[in-house]
């Protein structure tokens, strides 16, 4: 009989829609049972369409060992949806899966879990990704513009330790990001590159979900909101200066005497601009004051399901 490790490991997997669940969990649950005595699955669903959760379900059912399926009441996004699943976690370890989208081979998961045998807390396993792609551009953007001196990336697979996944749900912190969250927790960390078998991933999510995450990730981590209204007040210091010395040309030497209305109509076109664009920073950032400040739920259950059959 092969070698199984003795730790309690669990399974966190996010979906929403993807028809090739079934798929990447018979993926997982064969990894779980070839590699450990003791697991659990945990699946959240992102409020997909009806006929899709009652796949998933179906599928849950027939897995050995325990595991549960969870139905959020609305959709919510990875991030709070995969903190449902963290929070009713119990494992010493935690597999958690971003996609269903497999690009990579059991392999890659056992070497995973032996580098956190050797003490490193949080593992990422991360595609090789295109240079021209929307990921690549965002994240090199992140990666300048952050305060945080680390390489934020794409990842598929993360595996965290107990005592720093305690750590991470132990954050006061509403508008999170749990790569930035983790790395701040001060645990041990190391990431893991490898080349996708196949290029066929793509990211589901609306454009405006995107951009909406991706400004709440960029205001939160980075002092990109701070320097803006400083960089619009140097920009209209140097706008009333160079009005300021056209006015004094035009007056006392050009002796020009026309109303001066382009200067008028210029100056406040580009103050209203700068006035509103400044607004929606500081806007941006009383958003964020005010979900952390009235405490609402990050995410809502619809219906969850458990079942246990002996292996």
């Amino acid at each position: 009989m092969d070698y199984r490790e003795k730790a309690f490991v669990s399974a966190i997997i996010y979906t929403k829609n993807d028809s090739s669940f079934p798929k990447f969990l018979k993926f997982v649950s064969v990894f779980l049972e070839h590699k450990f005595e003791n697991y659990e699955v945990i699946v959240v669903d992102d409020y997909s369409e009806l006929k899709i959760y009652e796949m998933e379900k179906a599928a849950v059912s027939k897995l050995s060992g325990f595991s549960t399926i969870i139905r959020l009441a609305r959709t919510h996004g990875a991030e709070s949806a995969l903190l449902a699943g963290l929070d009713k976690s119990i494992g010493d370890y935690v597999f958690q899966f971003n996609t269903v989208h497999i690009d990579y081979t059991i392999t890659l998961l056992e070497q995973m879990f032996e580098i956190s045998k050797q003490g490193i807390d949080i593992i990422s396993a991360c595609p090789k990704l295109r240079k021209l792609s929307s990921s690549f551009l965002f994240y090199r953007f992140l990666n300048a513009v952050s305060y945080i001196d680390y390489k934020f990336t794409t990842e598929r697979v993360m595996l965290i330790s107990r005592r720093a996944l305690n750590s991470l749900l132990a954050v006061d912190e509403y508008a999170r990001y749990t790569k930035a969250l983790l790395y701040m927790s001060g645990f041990s960390k190391q990431t893991l590159d490898y080349k996708p078998m196949n290029r066929s991933y793509r990211d589901k999510r609306s454009l405006t979900a995107k951009i909406e995450q991706g400004l709440t990730i960029v205001i939160s981590y980075s002092k990109l909101g701070t320097f803006f209204p400083l960089g619009i007040a140097a920009m209209f210091f140097l706008i009333s200066l160079f009005f300021l010395g056209f006015g004094l040309y035009s007056n006392f030497i050009a002796k020009d005497t026309v109303t001066g209305w382009f200067s008028i109509v210029g100056i406040i076109t580009v103050s209203f601009s700068g006035l509103f664009f400044v607004l929606g920073i500081l806007g941006h950032y009383l958003s964020k004051i005010a979900v952390e400040t009235t405490r609402l739920p990050l995410y809502s259950i619809e219906e969850q399901t458990s079942n246990f059959q002996m292996q």
